[in-house]
């Protein structure tokens, strides 16, 4: 074979290879900076993912109880900002001289396209007209939750098979009339500190962990 032909075909094979590398870089990066909303997600990824946000949230929690409980800190003095206000209170969920939780900064990719990368918190001062907590769980209606709002469909069955809910994979549909009541509806959630709810069939979707049941 001539030297200069097999250099040659050797150059554009090269370069057919460094073409398909980057289309396959510029294809990642676009599904990754679109955030959740684009296209599907495979089961197994769907499970790593449901793993993960629970864990977040779990952290949150284990954040809260710990300015609860040994710093000694209100409700009304506990800060959810992200970032931190850094205002020296000693009350603050993602300072980390406070409480040291560090807030996810992946949270859209476990959303639709309408999600905004942010956790909801509810308690008193900041709840929604509605009212907001878990049927029967505690004594009182108002529980401190922590919420991801608008989470992709195939997440949401993934955290109920985490948490063992009966049929995961069909809608636990808990109808929103303007509040964050869980359980009122779906009696799957009565009791429950945790879980993923469909607001209608089909979706939205939000997965709730209760901080505190009050």
């Amino acid at each position: 074979m001539n030297m200069k032909s097999f250099a040659q075909k050797g150059n554009v094979l090269f370069l057919i290879l460094i073409a398909v590398g980057l289309f396959a870089a510029l294809t990642y990066a676009v599904s990754r900076s679109s955030g959740g909303g684009a296209g599907t997600i495979t089961n197994e990824q769907a499970r790593v993912s449901a793993g993960q946000l629970m864990r977040a949230m779990q952290d949150i929690k284990m954040g809260y109880d710990y300015l609860w409980n040994q710093q000694g800190c209100s409700i009304d003095e506990i800060d959810f900002s992200n970032p931190p206000a850094g205002a020296g209170t000693e009350c603050e969920m993602f300072d980390p001289l406070d409480a040291g939780i560090r807030y996810p900064t992946n949270l859209d990719e476990y959303q639709t396209a309408a999600g905004t990368g942010e956790f909801t918190f509810f308690y008193v001062g900041n709840a929604p007209a509605g009212g907001y907590g878990v049927v029967d769980l505690g004594t009182a209606s108002d529980d401190h939750m922590v919420v991801l709002e608008n989470v992709r469909p195939e997440i949401c069955v993934a955290v109920n098979k985490l948490l063992d809910y009966a049929n995961p994979n069909d809608d636990i549909i808990d109808t929103d009339a303007g509040d964050r009541i869980y359980g009122d509806v779906a009696t799957e959630f009565v009791g429950q500190t945790s879980g993923c709810r469909a607001i209608a069939a089909g979706g939205p979707y939000d997965v709730f962990m209760v901080m505190q049941e009050l």
